[in-house]
C-alpha cells in the first residue's frame, strides 16, 4: 500500500510510454484533459505529446468502434490519419491519450485502442472513487445524456447487485475497477496498469499525480486545471430532467437535444457559479448507502489482491472505503421550484440559441435565393440566341 507522502513515491514513466487514460465518467477526467489541452504547445518542451485538437473531443473515438457525444455532427475522418501520424512523430516522448469514453471499452475495443494508440510502451490508468459520492453525480450526469428518472427511481434501479438493464451496465461496467483491472491487463500486463485513487480531501492530487507520472513541473497541469465545469444543484438537474421530458414528448431529434440542451440550457447553467440557496443532489438514503458499502468493501479486497499480484496503486486504498459517518438522506424527494435566476438563466440561454440558429437559417436562405438568380441570369443570354436562331 502507498502511504506518507503519496506523490513523492509516483514513479516517471518511461520514455516511448503511451498512457491510457480511461477515466472513468466523474473521476476527474475533463479537468485533465482541460488542462493538457491548454499546455499544448508547451508540452513538447518536457517530452509530452497530447494528440489531437485541443478545441473538440477526441478524434480517436469513433474510428475505434465508440460513439461520440449523440447528436454532435459526424467528425472528420481527416483527423484520425493526422493524430496518427502525429503519435508516429511523437518518436521518444511520453504521450498521453485520454477519454472517460474509453472505460467502457469491451474486449475487442481494448486490444484495438492499444494496437492503435499504446505504442511501443503501452500503460493503462484509470481512477477509482468512492461508490457513494459517485453515484449522485452519475445520476446528474446522466440527466445530461437524457436520462428521464427521477433520483429516487434511478437509485432503485442501479443499486440492485446485478441488472441487464443497459443503465445499470452503464453505472457499474466502467467503476467496477477491479472488473477494469483484470481486462486491461490481460491485453497489456499486470504490470503496466495503473490504479489512482480518487483523494476528495486534495484536487491537486490528480494533477499532481500526472505530472510526476509525465516529467511535468510540479504545478504546471494543476494550475491549468479549467474549474468551470461545476455541479448543477437539486434544482437545476430537476429543470434539466423536465426539459429533456418535454423534448422527447415532442419528438426532439438528438441533433435539437444537442444544440438546445447541451449546447443552450446546460451550458448556461454550468458556465455561472451556482445560486447561493439552491440545495445540492442529497447523498444517498441509508438503504442505498448500505448496498454501496458491501461494493465497496468487496472492491478494496480485491484491490489488496490485484496489488499482491502487481498491480501499481498510486494513493491510499482505503479512502475507496465508505466510513461509518458518511452522510445519508432521509427525504430525497425532488424540489418542486426552482429560484429565479435559474429560470432567467435557462430562458436566455434558449432565446439566444433559438435566435441565432434562425438567423443562420435566413442566411442560408438568402444565399441559396442569389445563387439561383445568378444561375438564371447566366442561362438567360444562351436561351435568347437559341430562340433567335430558330
Amino acid at each position: 500500500m502507498v502511504s506518507g507522502n503519496e506523490l513523492d513515491r509516483v514513479e516517471l514513466l518511461p520514455a516511448q510510454t503511451n498512457l491510457i487514460h480511461v477515466g472513468p465518467e466523474k473521476t476527474g477526467s475533463t479537468s485533465i484533459q482541460s488542462a493538457f489541452a491548454t499546455l499544448r504547445p508547451k508540452l513538447a518542451d518536457h517530452g509530452v505529446c497530447y494528440p489531437g485538437n485541443p478545441d473538440l473531443p477526441r478524434a480517436y473515438l469513433e474510428p475505434l468502434g465508440f460513439h461520440g457525444m449523440r447528436g454532435a455532427p459526424p467528425r472528420d475522418t481527416t483527423e484520425w490519419q493526422d493524430l496518427l501520424k502525429e503519435l508516429a512523430d511523437a518518436a521518444d516522448e511520453r504521450v498521453l491519450i485520454s477519454h472517460e469514453q474509453l472505460g467502457r471499452a469491451t474486449d475487442d475495443q481494448m486490444a484495438r485502442v492499444v494496437e492503435s494508440l499504446g505504442g511501443v510502451r503501452p500503460h493503462v490508468l484509470m481512477v477509482a472513487r468512492r461508490y457513494d459520492t459517485y453515484i449522485p453525480s452519475q445520476w446528474q450526469q446522466g440527466v445530461k445524456a437524457r436520462i428521464t428518472r427521477s433520483y429516487e427511481s434511478y437509485l432503485e434501479l442501479v443499486m440492485q447487485d446485478h441488472c441487464d438493464d443497459p443503465l445499470w451496465r452503464k453505472v457499474w461496467l466502467p467503476h467496477d475497477t477491479v472488473d477494469q483491472v483484470e481486462r486491461w491487463s490481460r491485453v497489456v500486463g499486470m504490470d503496466a496498469v495503473t490504479v489512482v485513487v480518487a483523494n476528495d480531501q486534495d484536487h491537486g492530487f490528480l494533477s499532481g499525480v500526472f505530472e510526476r507520472l509525465l516529467g511535468l513541473p510540479s504545478g504546471m497541469v494543476g494550475d491549468n486545471v479549467s474549474r468551470s465545469n461545476r455541479s448543477l444543484t437539486y434544482p437545476e438537474v430537476e429543470l434539466l430532467r423536465h426539459f429533456v421530458i418535454s423534448m422527447n414528448e415532442h419528438d426532439a431529434t438528438l441533433e435539437e437535444f444537442h444544440r438546445l440542451m447541451r449546447k443552450g440550457v446546460l451550458r448556461a447553467m454550468q458556465s455561472q457559479p451556482a445560486v447561493a440557496d439552491e440545495p445540492r443532489v442529497p447523498p444517498l438514503p441509508k438503504w442505498a448507502m448500505e448496498l454501496a458499502r458491501v461494493r465497496s468493501e468487496r472492491r478494496l479486497e480485491d484491490l489488496r489482491r490485484l496489488e499482491a499480484e502487481g498491480l501499481r496503486v498510486i494513493g491510499d486504498p482505503q479512502r475507496l472505503a465508505i466510513p461509518a459517518d458518511a452522510p445519508t438522506s432521509e427525504d430525497i424527494s425532488p424540489p418542486t421550484v426552482v429560484s429565479l435566476e435559474t429560470a432567467i438563466r435557462a430562458n436566455r440561454a434558449l432565446a439566444k440559441i433559438e435566435l441565432r440558429n434562425h438567423r443562420k437559417v435566413e442566411r442560408r436562405a438568402i444565399k441559396a435565393v442569389g445563387r439561383a438568380a445568378s444561375e438564371k441570369l447566366i442561362e438567360a443570354p444562351a436561351k435568347r440566341r437559341w430562340f433567335g436562331r430558330r
